[in-house]
């Protein structure tokens, strides 16, 4: 006896519009249920992919719109965000520094003048480029900026405490580093997508009072006999 043939209807998924991205599920030996990724072009036609950390497809989709919209407004860290050393934030920096401090010696003065006020943005350069070189340099300079941590600044304290450096030396040293990240993140790209939360200015010294009549004129004719 003939069997007849079941009519079986496909329905074929309909495509998603061009450069609206898409998401896939992706399963690890360390994570079963996996994470969705999504892909998308940036403006330059480059694809991009990034883990949207989501299990729930819906807020893939979401993650996907957010990166596709910051990738129209060029807000979008560039492909090599992830790789991105302090290292390279501290080249970016200086070179920006620089610029900024030789851009505030006018022309329009006499030659000697604008020699001295370029020498003066040379040495104002080298306090900042000793304060990099000093200490800032060995702890972070090959680490990735994307993975420096507020605790990583804490240890950072805490080392130049046990080198018996005070707060008034540290401070700088950090603000230093806020504003190399700071400048990193607000780069056209970006060159991080993320700023690590700094902790909060160290309390230094205050001067009490003021001095004597006699200990300033104490302090006068010494300095006279140093030069």
């Amino acid at each position: 006896m003939a069997t007849a043939a079941a009519n079986v209807v496909r329905f074929k998924k309909p495509r998603r519009a061009y450069g609206t991205g898409s998401l896939w599920l992706r399963k690890t030996k360390t994570n079963p249920e996996g994470d969705y990724w999504v892909r998308f072009y940036d403006l330059n036609g480059r694809q991009r992919a990034a883990n949207s950390n989501e299990t729930d497809p819906n807020r893939a989709w979401k993650f996907l719109a957010k990166m596709i919209g910051k990738a129209e407004a060029q807000t979008l860290p560039s492909a090599r965000s992830q790789r991105t050393t302090v290292e390279d934030l501290w080249k970016a920096y200086s070179t920006s520094y620089k610029a900024e401090l030789l851009a505030k010696v006018p022309t329009d003065v006499p030659a000697p003048v604008r020699e001295w006020r370029e020498q003066v943005a040379d040495r104002n350069f080298s306090y900042v480029e000793q304060r990099w070189n000093a200490h800032l340099k060995d702890v972070f300079s090959g680490k990735r900026a994307a993975i420096v941590t507020t605790d990583d600044l804490k240890e950072y304290i805490l080392t130049r405490k046990r080198q018996r450096a005070g707060n008034a030396i540290i401070n700088p040293e950090l603000a230093l580093l806020r504003r190399m990240f700071n400048l990193g993140y607000k780069s056209t790209p970006p060159k991080i997508d993320r700023l690590p939360v700094f902790p909060e200015r160290l309390p230094e010294n205050v001067r009490q009072g003021f001095a004597t009549d006699e200990q300033y004129e104490a302090l006068q004719s010494n300095a006279k006999n140093l030069g």
